[in-house]
Parts: C-alpha cells; structure tokens; sequence
C-alpha cells in the first residue's frame, strides 16, 4: 500500500515539479532580459561627470566663439567709410578722365586730322 501511496503522490506531484522547473526557467530568463535592457540603457546614459565635462566644454566653446566674433566685429570697417572710400575713387577717376579729354581737346586744336592726313602722304 506504501508504494502505491507513493507512485500515486510521485505521480501527481511530477506535473508540480515541471511547473516548478518551468517557473524557474522562465524567472531566470526574464532576469537575464532584465540585465540585458539595463545593460543597454546603462550603456546609453550619460552620467553626471560626463554631463558636467560636456556642459563646461559647450561654455568653453560658447566663449570661444564669442571671442572670434568679437575680433571679427572690431576688425570690420563701416559702410559709411567705405562709401567715402568709393566717393573719393569715383571722384579720382572723374578728374582724371577730365584732365585725359583736356589733353585730347588741346591737342587736337593745335594738331588736327587735317594735318595728320597730310603727315601720312
């Protein structure tokens, strides 16, 4: 009786084990997927002292800029200095064209076509 009291329990209880072993299984799987999602979000995050070093490099960077701007800006010249730059070109050309069509004129009164015709014959 002792041992049909057994095999019976043994019996009964073996889908009890599987389901055991099953469970176990599957806790041990999602603890793996578990470190494994940590895993890849811990190898995303960013921590502190990175976030510290990346924020005092973007002021450095930020300082930087500002600085070759600020060159950049004391080095322009105004707009209203160059047009009295280009007026004063302008004005250069014009007497010079001037004095150029004088000469023509004074020239070609003393020495004409007339006489340059002659000249080639």
């Amino acid at each position: 009786m002792l041992a049909y009291v057994t095999t019976i329990g043994g019996i009964a209880y073996a889908p009890v084990w599987a389901g055991i072993g099953r469970l176990e299984n599957s806790q041990q799987a999602q603890v793996s997927d578990t470190k494994a999602a940590l895993a890849s979000i811990t190898d995303r995050m960013v921590t502190q002292k990175e976030m510290e070093w990346r924020t005092a490099r973007g002021a450095e960077d930020r300082q930087r800029t500002e600085g070759a701007i600020k060159d950049l800006r004391s080095d322009m010249v105004p707009r209203a200095e160059h047009e009295r730059v280009w007026q004063s070109y302008t004005a250069t050309d014009a007497s010079l064209q001037r004095q150029t069509e004088e000469l023509k004129q004074t020239a070609g009164s003393v020495y004409g076509q007339r006489d340059i015709n002659l000249d080639l014959r």
